[in-house]
């Protein structure tokens, strides 16, 4: 081997072993920082934050109680949340009444129709929320204090499947006896939020929940403008009306099916509203309005 073939050969050795080198310090330096990370309590599980809170501690029958759920990934890596059916059906809420009575509010349970997915990955540096209006769980009839607590019934997992601790959060608020006034600001509140998010459907469709959930004669001109100023969220009206279920609900219900398109979402729930009203209201008048107003859309 000549002198300069030599020297070549030595070069070339010397790079790979510089190459080398940088690799392991790469990887030196990533797995030091990942130790320390751990150490100062940095590491994936604690880099997530999962909260529960109320938005408010005090509230009047028939107001919607409102919780919120917030995950936040601090992390650099995905992490699963499985929050079950639409979202809701992963859910353990615990509460606790005025008289003492601790029961174990239900799951939702799938059902025919859209919803949401349940299972997801939340990526990295992204924060997730959502609202659970206990009223959909819960008939709040008596004043008092309750005792409410929240988790998860599967943790969020890191993307090595460990498991992210979700307190159990606890949470206290009262309910105190209706007031009509206060009630009304609460409608109207809820009505301006729907009719500002013509374009943002996930947040028409949380104040239009909380809106249905009120459940007494005052929503009803409420319910009515909701579909005046947002008809993205007819079909959650149209069912608060449903619920609600008096003579002017009814009325309003007769209103939409006589106005609206025979082939539009709207005049079939209209129609199958009016149908199990017509079996379960005991006023004849607003039955006999019922029929009337099936009969004339009959083929």
């Amino acid at each position: 081997m000549s002198t300069a073939t030599m020297i070549q050969y030595v070069a070339v050795v010397l790079v790979g072993l510089a190459v080398l080198g940088g690799i392991s310090v790469g990887r030196d330096e990533r797995t030091s920082s990942l130790v320390q990370s751990r150490l100062l309590g940095h590491d994936n599980r604690s880099a997530c934050e999962c909260s529960f809170s109320l938005s408010e501690t005090t509230v009047t029958e028939h107001e919607p109680i409102v919780v919120k759920f917030s995950f936040t990934n601090h992390d650099s890596y995905p992490v699963d949340l499985k929050l079950g059916y639409n979202r809701e059906g992963g859910f353990v809420l615990t509460l606790k009444k005025p008289d003492g009575t601790i029961l174990e509010l239900p799951r939702r349970r799938a059902k025919e129709g859209l919803a949401l997915i349940g299972s997801f990955a939340l990526g990295p540096q992204a924060i997730y929320s959502q609202q659970l209006i206990l009223n959909e769980w819960f008939d709040f009839a008596q004043p008092g204090t309750y005792e409410l607590r929240a988790s998860l019934k599967n943790s969020p997992r890191t993307q090595d499947g460990d498991p992210i601790a979700c307190e159990n959060k606890r949470m206290v608020f009262t309910v105190e006896p209706l007031d009509v006034k206060r009630l009304q600001q609460t409608c109207r509140n809820l009505l301006e939020v729907i009719g500002r998010n013509v374009s943002n459907y996930a947040n028409a469709a949380d104040a239009a929940r909380a809106l249905v959930t009120v459940r007494h004669p005052v929503a009803v001109s409420f319910l009515q403008s909701a579909m005046e100023v947002n008809p993205r969220v007819d079909d959650l009206i149209i069912s608060g009306l449903e619920q609600i279920g008096n003579a002017e609900a009814i009325c309003v219900l007769i209103r939409v099916l006589e106005h609206s398109d025979y082939d539009s979402a709207e005049f079939v729930d209209a129609r199958a509203a009016l149908v199990k009203l017509e079996k379960k209201t005991a006023d004849p008048i607003s039955v006999e309005k019922i029929r009337i107003a099936l009969a004339k859309v009959t083929p």
